[in-house]
């Protein structure tokens, strides 16, 4: 059995939700599926969900990040940037945005706003751990202190940085690059980097 439900918000974006009971071997599943759509949404980039929050961010290579109710599937706000949102994170208050050669930070407590100009070219990659926003781009991680966002060290690659990823007690960082190399950094290597 399957039944949908469907709340068009406006011209431009809508709440579909649909459950869907079926049987197993005499067990019966239930499967929700909530789709949240926005007319001019090209590609998604980045999904997150704020800490503490009912509210769902998502960004596109259309220039925006919408922000979403997740109990009602509405759409309450978009932020444009004038540029593709290459990645999206966040992290307490904060909300993190790759764009080209510019990472923006928003805070949603108080509404401050920061923009890092160092990195050049699309930012990719983003991950925060142990107070530093760790960013990708190329073949490199660039790395800030939070909340000053000054920025601590840069860590190199000889390719394309492909994925990263921080250890579960935060002391280990990992890059994967194009050349299938993975690399495994130690909490005090990255702070002699940082310190430099």
């Amino acid at each position: 059995m399957t039944t949908s439900m469907i709340h068009k918000w406006d011209d431009e974006s809508f709440f579909e939700k649909a459950e869907v009971s079926y049987t197993v071997e005499g067990s019966t599943c239930n499967l929700v599926l909530t789709r949240l759509a926005y007319k001019d949404h090209k590609v998604i980039t980045g999904i997150t969900l704020l800490a503490g929050t009912n509210k769902l961010n998502s960004g596109s290579t259309n220039g925006t990040i919408r922000i979403w109710d997740c109990h009602t599937g509405q759409s309450l706000k978009v932020i444009n940037f004038g540029t593709e949102v290459n990645s999206l994170i966040s992290e307490g208050p904060w909300i993190f945005v790759g764009l080209k050669n510019a990472i923006k930070a928003l805070n949603t407590k108080t509404n401050l706003q920061y923009t890092l100009d160092g990195p050049k070219g699309r930012i990719l990659h983003m991950i925060v751990g142990n107070n530093i926003l760790f960013t990708g781009r190329g073949n490199l991680v660039c790395m800030y202190e939070l909340p000053s966002f000054s920025e601590r060290g840069r860590l190199f690659a000889r390719k394309d940085i492909t994925s990263f990823a921080l250890g579960a007690d935060r002391g280990l960082f990992f890059t994967g690059d194009g050349t299938g190399l993975l690399r495994i950094w130690k909490r005090n290597e990255l702070s002699k980097v940082a310190s430099n």
